[in-house]
């Protein structure tokens, strides 16, 4: 995020969190979006069997989205513009964001391999995972969340916070009714919570890169 070295490191922390935030809730929700569409396209072809090898592709295609597109787009949203030197920079430490949370999503999903299940996993799900990963999903969104609804209150902004908000209701309405209905489709804050976390780790990754790269050298 050029132009902003000046800035308190408070506020700096506090920006990088929202924009962080944004790009968690975007991308669970391009990638809802994206599955549903698959899923939509698989049963109007008669199943998986007999739907064509193309819709395949819709899932990658949500996933790509989700993983650079959602990050690129809350970044926007936050008024930072990417030139080409700020780019390269990014795409490392987007890159270097979503390599960091695949490892730490896979090591937590090998360590409850491991670990005695509180719960038949068999009859209940993976329920306890999915309690860590919902404590993780609120303690990140927590903060953000409250300067949405504080700069709703004072009138101050609106157009982001509005869409923080909306996607978070839309979001927590979708698991929500995935766990009523139970089944298969009860995991699907599983796949969420790692695509989001993906996201948000990118845009991370993409401001420490440019800070770290792209930092003035002092004059000799």
């Amino acid at each position: 995020m050029a132009g902003t070295a000046s800035r308190p490191q408070s506020t700096e922390r506090t920006e990088r969190h929202d924009v962080a935030a944004d790009a968690f809730l975007l991308a669970a929700a391009v990638f809802l979006l994206g599955t549903a569409i698959q899923g939509g396209m698989v049963t109007a072809f008669g199943g998986l069997s007999t739907s064509p090898a193309w819709t395949d592709g819709i899932g990658m295609l949500a996933i790509l989205a989700a993983a650079f597109g959602a990050p690129l787009l809350a970044w926007r949203l936050h008024g930072h513009h990417t030139h080409l030197r700020d780019g390269v920079a990014g795409l490392v430490g987007v890159v270097a964001g979503l390599v960091l949370t695949l490892a730490c999503f896979g090591g937590l999903f090998f360590l409850f391999s491991k670990v005695p299940p509180l719960f038949e996993r068999d009859k209940y799900g993976p329920i306890d995972v999915g309690a860590v990963v919902a404590i993780l999903t609120v303690v990140f969104l927590w903060k953000p969340v409250g300067r949405a609804i504080a700069a709703l209150r004072s009138g101050r902004r609106f157009g982001v916070p509005v869409l923080r908000l909306a996607l978070l209701i839309a979001l927590v309405a979708v698991v929500v009714g995935s766990l009523v209905i139970g089944g298969e489709g009860a995991e699907v804050g599983l796949w969420l919570a790692p695509t989001g976390f993906g996201a948000a780790a990118a845009t991370v990754g993409a401001d420490v890169a440019q800070r770290t790269l792209l930092r003035p050298r002092p004059a000799a």
